[in-house]
Order: structure tokens, then C-alpha cells, then sequence
């Protein structure tokens, strides 16, 4: 059995398939409908977790398909914080971040904006900065995902 090498990281696997194509960044850009200054960042690593529309564009102004187009938007999953399967995976497809660290508490302040989205469409939470609404809502946002998706 062959050793696995590691996976390339996006912008590498951009740069290579840019200079198989003999072309620059701006006519890349050009191609792409995207800015130089965007082919650059990927390629640099500045921009890591391209889009999937953008990763098609790509794609596209490049010609590549298969095996090779696989790999890049592998490498663009890897850099969003997921793995690209093979498709009989049952995770949700989400755009909620990346969960870093654990979550604890907030259980009263979760069961009542849970219930306000039942009610509502649209909930707003409000209070000084710091105190962690942003990582409560998106945590409630994870919990609704994943209870739909066991629902299907």
C-alpha cells in the first residue's frame, strides 16, 4: 500500500492548476469574473475557505473537471472546517462557523429564544457586547439543524 500524502492546501492546488494553464492571476481574474487581488489572496493563503460558487468559477475559467475539480473543492471543505464525503454521510449541511470550543450554559436564555422562533420568523437578541449573543444564537441555530435534520 502507497503512503498517503497529505492533502494540498487550496491555494497551492490553485496555483498549480493556474500555471498548468499558463495563465496570470489577472487573466485568471478576468476569466473568473473575480478580482486579482482575490486569485492572489487564495493563492497566498489569505483567503482560505473560498466560497463554492467561487471555487466553481474557478473551476470553470480553468477547465478543469474529475478528479482534479474533486480535489479543489476538497481542499476547500477541509479549510471551512469540513470534509467532503462520499455522500452517504447523514451530518446537516449547514453555513453555521465552525465550533471551536465547547459550549456551557445558557440553557434558560436557549430555551427562550428556541421558543421565540417557533413563534416568530425573525428574533432579535439584543444586550452589551461581550456577553455572548452571537455564540447563543448560533448555538440555537445549531440545535434547530440538527433537530430538523433528525426529523427527516
Amino acid at each position: 500500500m502507497e503512503p498517503q500524502l497529505p492533502a494540498a492546501p487550496f491555494g497551492d492546488l490553485l496555483r498549480r492548476h493556474r500555471l498548468a494553464c499558463g495563465v496570470s492571476q489577472e487573466v485568471l481574474a478576468e476569466r473568473a469574473g473575480l478580482s486579482a487581488s482575490a486569485i492572489g489572496a487564495l493563492e497566498r493563503g489569505a483567503r482560505r475557505a473560498p466560497y463554492r460558487e467561487t471555487v466553481a468559477l474557478l473551476a470553470a475559467a480553468l477547465g478543469i473537471s474529475g478528479r482534479d475539480l474533486a480535489e479543489l473543492e476538497a481542499a476547500a471543505e477541509r479549510v471551512r472546517g469540513r470534509q467532503s464525503g462520499s455522500g452517504n454521510e447523514r451530518a446537516a449541511r449547514n453555513n453555521l462557523p465552525a465550533r471551536l470550543t465547547s459550549f456551557v450554559g445558557r440553557d434558560e436564555e436557549m430555551r427562550e429564544i428556541s421558543a421565540l422562533l417557533a413563534a416568530h420568523r425573525l428574533v432579535t437578541v439584543t444586550g452589551s457586547g461581550g456577553v455572548g449573543k452571537t455564540r447563543t444564537a448560533v448555538e440555537v441555530a445549531r440545535q434547530l439543524v440538527k433537530s430538523r435534520h433528525e426529523e427527516l
